[in-house]
């Protein structure tokens, strides 16, 4: 099934003959070959990360509410088999902020690049002891807790 998946997906994406020849890499890969019959969970999240990528370059495409549920399904289904499928539908979510522009104010209004240094130095820094100006400020900002983090999220609510 992944071969044939591989196969359309590269016709769809590129050409014929790419699909033919990401076919053949497929075929020819030796951890595929010698992973594929054992019973555990590479050959299903193989298929279900190539299932969940063509159902985002269909989604994406057509934007019907078919093609999402699908997409959402694959998605959760390639977490559930394997939790490094996250990384799939991160690289799936990387692309839909790059290609589509319109989704750069909603990123940067919702996920605020500013609060990056205060976060990296609360999860760095032990809990247990003060940050270095007497536990009041790390990086400049205040101490990230539960009303920053629903200002991080819903801004226009004080």
């Amino acid at each position: 099934m992944s071969l044939a998946l591989t196969y359309r997906l590269g016709r769809e994406l590129f050409s014929p003959r790419a699909a033919l020849a990401a076919g053949l890499l497929l075929l020819s890969n030796d951890l595929v070959n010698s992973l594929g019959p054992v019973i555990r969970h590479y050959s299903p999240a193989m298929l279900l990360a190539l299932l969940s990528t063509w159902f985002y370059w269909r989604w994406g495409g057509r934007w019907s509410a078919r093609w999402g549920a699908a997409y959402a399904l694959s998605g959760l289904l390639l977490i559930y088999t394997l939790y490094n499928g996250v990384l799939v539908l991160l690289v799936h979510g990387l692309h839909s902020l790059l290609v589509r522009r319109r989704l750069w104010p909603i990123a940067g209004r919702r996920y605020s690049l500013r609060w990056l240094p205060a976060l990296a130095a609360q999860v760095t820094h032990p809990a247990h002891r003060r940050a270095p100006d007497g536990g009041r400020r790390l990086c400049g900002q205040p101490p990230f807790g539960p009303r920053r983090a629903g200002r991080l999220f819903f801004p226009d609510r004080g």
